[in-house]
């Protein structure tokens, strides 16, 4: 950048080379571009074709392994949450924790209708809106991020 001077006034002038440089450079083909992707991921998923089927046949076979696990694991969860909801109390133990969340309304506003309206009138209680919130038990293990 320089400047000159004119009379009482500081001019400053933009060396604008590289500003016209990058203007005539050849500009970016997009097409081309989502073309080469595309490409790409199809090249991948041609050289990975042998292990997807490896890994869908794994699949398969790990359900079949862990189908009677899961079902019993539901079962026990069952049992666990219809237990704490009948008891009304939360449980912990080494194993883990079962939370209990008491029964609850829950309110709202519809803050559109309620917009510049609430300072000025008390009446606002008919845009209220109560919502049942039902018990429900939180279940979590020590050591399982799941």
């Amino acid at each position: 950048m320089g400047s000159q001077m004119t009379g009482k006034n500081k001019v400053t002038v933009f060396d604008t080379r590289m500003v016209d440089e990058l203007a005539a450079a050849e500009t970016i083909d997009l097409d081309a571009e989502f073309e080469a992707i595309t490409e790409l991921k199809a090249e991948i998923a041609h050289q990975v074709r042998g292990i997807d089927t490896d890994i869908a046949r794994l699949m398969v076979l790990r359900d079949k392994v862990t189908s009677p696990y899961d079902e019993a694991i539901e079962f026990h969860t069952k049992n666990i949450e219809n237990t704490v909801l009948l008891e009304g109390k939360s449980f912990k133990c080494p194993h883990g924790k079962a939370t209990y969340r008491r029964e609850s309304e829950r309110s709202s506003w519809d803050n559109k209708a309620l917009l510049g309206y609430a300072a000025a009138h008390p009446e606002i209680e008919q845009f209220r809106k109560l919502t049942p919130v039902k018990a429900s038990v939180s279940i979590s293990f020590e050591g399982d991020s799941q």
